[in-house]
């Protein structure tokens, strides 16, 4: 009942005014535990023990005083905060988003005043120690004593941190998972001219458009795909593309998994340039995520006379198909006349459990593909019924991202396979050469 008593009166949870000894005691055994290595300098999200949700800037901000929040964890800039070392063993948490830090608002020493991003000065009130507590990591304010705490002990994504007394209760414990840092993208050279950083809350209708059949993609697929909010939705700072296994019917008839295709047709298409998509894919028997490029005017005849651009695919990924990826081209006649040249990669780390940037760079007469920045395959030799080489590939493509269910590929699911299954995709960055 202390506890609940202080919840009511006090804005803290038991970290906040339980008794004075609780709080005192607390400080004490931090700096004890201060002894205790802090995480290495990094990029962290950083999570709180109590709620499992994560710090994040509210709206993903990059304003001077926007408040700090916890949040449903995910990939977004917002909730990646670089630990740097600073004066007498304290550190700065510089958002991977704003690049401003971590800071109690207006240089207070009061219990409940609030976190926010302030640009870097830096100041004792954006000056924190860590330190070992509990089941996580205590934050203290240097300038105050005092510890972050989620405030009110609001379980809820939304709820505001502030600083309180310092008393080793959950809400005021942390845990620091290391992320890895996107690819730095590309040498210089290159100008961005197109991106979607899926920053706001939903999908951009001036940049993406739904592709909506049953047509099974010409390769007997099993989905139908929809515009539905519950195969299409951003959250977070991520695009997520859901498969889901259920019965739906519509126009072109009945299929039992749903799924989205998005693509920039009539919205964006390249001519040569650096396509980069930050993504996560999903697992499982019959899963067929791809990244892709199709033409946008088919000059040099149907599939694939005209060319198509894989920048990755991966079927059956973490089942059968393994950790690989497949960086392709097709060309040459139309069907079924129609080439391919494809090459696989592995990536050192899981392409299910982590975000990978893949990459093509497209020029005249060459295309190269990348998984985080490393070089995998080059493509230089190709043809088109249609046209003198380079064609195809010299005409304006525009993008795609799908997740297929079933297929020529992949084949179909298994006992194995679980179901919903996304791609999440953090960025989508074109660049063309300077000057081009």
């Amino acid at each position: 009942m202390v506890a609940a008593a202080c919840l009511s009166a006090c804005g803290g949870g038991e970290g906040g005014s339980g008794a004075a000894t609780s709080a005192s005691t607390a400080d004490t055994g931090g700096e004890r535990a201060g002894a205790a290595a802090a995480p290495a300098p990094g990029v962290y999200r950083i999570k709180s023990v109590f709620s499992g949700l994560c710090l994040t800037v509210q709206g993903g901000s990059t304003a001077d005083g926007a408040g700090i929040r916890q949040d449903r964890c995910g990939d977004a800039a917002s909730q990646r905060f670089e630990l740097r070392q600073d004066e007498g063993g304290s550190h700065r948490f510089v958002n991977q988003g704003s690049g401003k830090s971590l800071d109690i608002r207006e240089v207070s020493t009061a219990n409940g005043a609030l976190l926010q991003q302030w640009a870097g000065a830096p100041t004792d009130n954006q000056r924190f120690v860590v330190q070992t507590s509990g089941n996580g990591e205590a934050i203290r304010a240097r300038h105050s004593g005092k510890c972050l705490d989620v405030k009110d002990w609001n379980a809820n994504a939304g709820a505001e941190i502030q600083q309180w007394d310092c008393a080793g209760s959950s809400n005021q414990q942390w845990r620091f998972e290391a992320v890895a840092a996107p690819s730095p993208g590309p040498a210089p050279g290159w100008r961005m001219v197109w991106r979607d950083e899926f920053d706001g809350n939903a999908i951009d209708r001036s940049k993406w458009g739904f592709e909506v059949n049953a047509q099974g993609g010409g390769n007997n697929e099993w989905q139908y795909y929809t515009d539905r909010p519950e195969n299409a939705w951003v959250a977070n700072g991520v695009l997520n593309l859901q498969a889901r296994q259920e019965r739906y019917c519509a126009a072109e008839g009945c299929r039992d998994y749903t799924s989205s295709r998005l693509r920039t047709l009539g919205k964006g298409d390249w001519l040569y340039g650096r396509v980069e998509v930050r993504a996560k894919l999903p697992r499982g028997q019959g899963l067929w995520p791809a990244i892709w490029m199709l033409p946008t005017d088919w000059v040099y005849g149907g599939w694939a006379a005209s060319g198509e651009i894989d920048i990755m695919e991966a079927v059956n990924p973490a089942a059968s198909g393994g950790n690989t990826i497949y960086g392709s081209i097709h060309y040459g006649n139309p069907w079924p006349g129609n080439q391919h040249k494809t090459v696989g990669y592995n990536p050192p780390s899981s392409v299910t459990d982590n975000f990978h940037t893949y990459t093509i760079e497209w020029e005249p007469g060459q295309i190269r593909w990348y998984v985080d920045n490393v070089h995998y395959a080059t493509q230089t030799e190709w043809w088109s019924s249609g046209g003198a080489f380079p064609a195809p590939f010299d005409r304006r493509f525009h993008l795609i991202l799908n997740v297929a269910v079933g297929g020529n590929w992949p084949g179909g699911t298994n006992a194995e396979t679980r179901f919903p299954q996304k791609m999440e995709v953090d960025f989508v960055r074109v660049y063309q050469k300077t000057g081009g």
